[in-house]
């Protein structure tokens, strides 16, 4: 630029010379000299306006080169010295950071740039300048302070660092994280700490959580720890509180309380651990046909709940029986159904068309005679009323009746013969045992044959030369042990048969000992005998055992009894008889209590006859409740029997109200007997006392005697005026 100027002023001149050659006027111009004279005399020598340095003519003189102390063209500024700090460059340029040269008390340094010492904005390296600088290993810049993205000493957050995030990490040992060593940050960069899987200090195990041997809060795994470990298998756990008899609480197996657990909790009527008898169904609901609840213990054989029926065709019944010949409804595979043959007719007791009424298996055969070996229902004497099950065997040959036995296990059927130490000729057993399930019947003369051997069982040997045997006769107890004892066993169990037994045993053999022992109204002898090779065996010849044709009871009746007296104020109130519905008897009472009683009524549970012929026991199951009497009173409270007990009597106080009133129960016991079914009542327990403690005491005032209550005789307005029962006599009816 600078030539392209000066050819530019050569032309000029040029062409004014040529055009005023010949004139006086000269026009002078400025041209540098070796000496620079013109270019610092301060004139515009050439007259372009440009005046010394800024000339281009004079650029490049030293009159006007960088460091003269004048700015000159081109030049930021010029101090005329080579001092780098002090504001201007020796390059005439103005001083700025970046530049590579420290302004005396401006910058703190200059490395052109960022560098590990130096930030770009011209300040000393530092964590916390809010300056970012990756040369000096910044990563990031928080005001040196933690943050989610930034750590305090400006690297990025990074687990392993060395560097405590307080934000994001609990520790952080660097290298030393660990997640096996204990008490040791973790590579997560939080502390050691319960469920890490590291037993750490404090700790007696640590398993990530719960496990079958240790706890999540890392204690062993123990129930009664008061901490629930699902993967030992505990849903709850309430340490010292835990019981297995205090209800609603947690089990010492880890369970929670449930139905199963033998311990009755709330919404349960009872429980027996899972059991169904005539006490309790395995729901834990009381026994009741009807519910839907098959019970066996109870009796019940079968139960559709709302579909039970009496006259449906092949229905469970609701008495809780399978349809069966003798329901008087015509089930599959029956011609017909009377009711066993009430009177007879066409119908026999398989409910096909046939008549007379069979009193054994071959008159049933003879009525029928394409019947099959198998259960069968026959009569004594072809009698209706005296029916009884039976077995049919050989019916295609010479048929035989036989009585099924209903229990058969655990030897409740059985005949032995033991021999303690047997002589060496009579080889190695020692013990002869022979069990049965069905035994011999005969119709005419009600005798069972206890040497027909066709449905028992017999294990051992008795190996004497004189007397071999594999078997021994039905309800027959030996041994040959010695003058030491009746050490040989019998058992014969009736029961659930209509027969009991009325012969007896008789003792044979060398030095016999022996006893039988009767049990369950006679349907059960407990035999035993022995000796010097004594035998206790029954006394019939054969040896035979006779039975007895037993009516069978099905229900409970109460028929009208006496009433026990009325206490209190007999004259006030308004009279009530609140009785019990047919098949109930009074179980307690409930009302609600002021200053005497102010209001009553009773409650009722309903007679059940449960159990089988040799075992029936009268069950008392819920029932009614009755009508609440008076009004009056602000504490509520009840009074119930104990199990299968009825209210039979009471006490108390009275005045011109009733006071306190003390109840008497007691349960109803079927008394054994060779003439039926008799009822009886328990021992007397008295329920505690609940009243306020007024008026003047009256005594026990009882039922009449054997008679149980089932009507509440109540005087009442606004309180209970008088109270009394009015009773019933139970008894049982085939």
């Amino acid at each position: 630029m600078k030539a392209i100027h000066a050819a530019l002023r050569g032309a000029l001149l040029l062409v004014l010379a040529q055009a005023l050659s010949g004139c006086e006027f000269i026009v002078s111009y400025e041209k540098p000299t070796e000496t620079g004279v013109q270019c610092g005399d301060g004139v515009d020598n050439d007259g372009d306006q440009l005046t010394d340095c800024n000339d281009d003519s004079c650029v490049s003189t030293p009159q006007c080169g960088c460091g003269n102390g004048q700015p000159g063209f081109g030049e930021e500024c010029d101090d005329g010295n080579a001092d780098p700090n002090d504001g201007c460059l020796p390059t005439c340029k103005l001083a700025t950071c970046g530049d590579g040269f420290v302004r005396t008390g401006v910058e703190l340094c200059d490395t052109k740039g960022a560098s590990p010492t130096c930030d770009a904005d011209c300040t000393p390296v530092m964590c916390g300048d809010n300056v970012v600088n990756p040369a000096a290993g910044e990563a990031c810049e928080e005001g040196a302070v933690n943050s989610q993205t930034c750590d305090a000493d400006c690297t990025a957050p990074m687990c392993g660092d060395g560097f405590v995030n307080t934000l994001t990490e609990g520790c952080d040992g660097g290298a030393n994280n660990s997640t096996t060593i204990p008490d040791t940050c973790r590579t997560d960069c939080q502390p050691a700490h319960c469920g890490d899987g590291v037993t750490d200090s404090g700790e007696a195990c640590d398993t990530a959580g719960n496990s079958p041997t240790c706890d999540a809060d890392c204690t062993p795994a123990i129930c009664g720890d008061g901490f629930i470990n699902g993967a030992l298998g505990e849903t709850c756990d309430d340490g010292a509180a835990n019981s297995n008899t205090v209800a609603n609480a947690c089990r010492t197996s880890w369970r929670v309380a449930s139905c199963g657990d033998n311990v009755t909790d709330t919404g349960e009527s009872c429980d027996l651990g899972g059991i169904s008898n005539d006490e309790c169904d395995a729901d834990c609901t009381r026994p009741s046909c009807g519910d839907g609840f098959l019970n066996m213990g109870a009796g019940e054989r079968c139960d559709n709940g709302a579909a039970n029926s009496n006259t449906m065709p092949d229905a469970c019944r609701t008495n809780c029986r399978a349809a069966s010949c003798g329901d008087v409804v015509v089930d599959t595979g029956e011609q017909c159904d009377d009711g066993l043959n009430i009177q007879p007719d066409l119908c026999n007791a398989l409910c096909q068309t046939s008549s007379p009424f069979p009193a054994s298996c071959a008159e049933l055969r003879a009525d029928v005679p394409s019947a099959q070996d198998g259960p069968a229902t026959l009569a004594i004497a072809n009698m209706s009323t005296q029916p009884y099950p039976a077995y049919c065997h050989d019916m295609a040959a010479t048929p035989l009746t036989y009585l099924p036995l209903v229990h058969t296990t655990e030897g409740d059927n059985r005949s032995s013969y033991f021999v303690g130490e047997p002589p060496v000729t009579w080889g190695p057993s020692s013990t002869l045992t022979t069990l049965w399930n069905r035994v011999r019947f005969d119709p005419s003369t009600l005798q069972i044959d206890a040497t027909d051997f066709t449905f028992s069982t017999s294990s051992g040997h008795i190996g004497d030369p004189a007397e071999p045997l594999d078997r021994i006769p039905f309800g027959v107890a030996r041994d040959c042990e010695g003058l030491s004892g009746a050490i040989g066993s019998a058992q014969v169990d009736l029961r659930g048969l209509p027969f009991q037994i009325t012969s007896g045993w008789t003792l044979s053999g060398m030095s016999p000992m022996g006893s039988a022992m009767p049990a369950f109204d006679q349907h059960v002898f407990f035999i035993n005998g022995g000796g010097s090779c004594g035998s206790n065996a029954p006394s019939l010849a054969g040896p035979r055992l006779q039975l007895r044709y037993e009516a069978q009871p099905s229900t409970v009746v109460l028929t009208a009894g006496g009433s026990s007296a009325q206490r209190g104020n007999t004259g006030g109130g308004v009279g009530f008889n609140d009785s019990c519905p047919l098949g109930e008897a009074l179980v307690g009472f409930e009302g609600v209590l002021g200053a005497a009683h102010g209001q009553i009524r009773g409650l009722c549970g309903t007679l059940r006859l449960l159990g089988e012929p040799g075992d029936y026991r009268l069950a008392v199951g819920p029932g009614s409740i009755l009508p609440m009497r008076g009004v009056g009173g602000t504490v509520p409270w009840s009074r119930t029997c104990g199990f299968d007990e009825v209210v039979v009597g009471f006490s108390g106080n009275a005045g011109a109200l009733i006071d306190d009133l003390t109840f008497e129960c007691a349960g109803l016991q079927i008394g054994p007997s060779m003439a039926g079914y008799p009822l009886t009542l328990g021992s007397v327990n008295v329920l505690p006392t609940i009243g306020g403690g007024g008026g003047a005491p009256f005594g026990p005032t009882p039922c009449p005697a054997g008679q149980i209550a089932v009507t509440a005789d109540i005087r009442a307005g606004n309180d209970i005026d008088a109270f009394g029962l009015t009773c019933a006599i139970p008894s049982l009816m085939p």
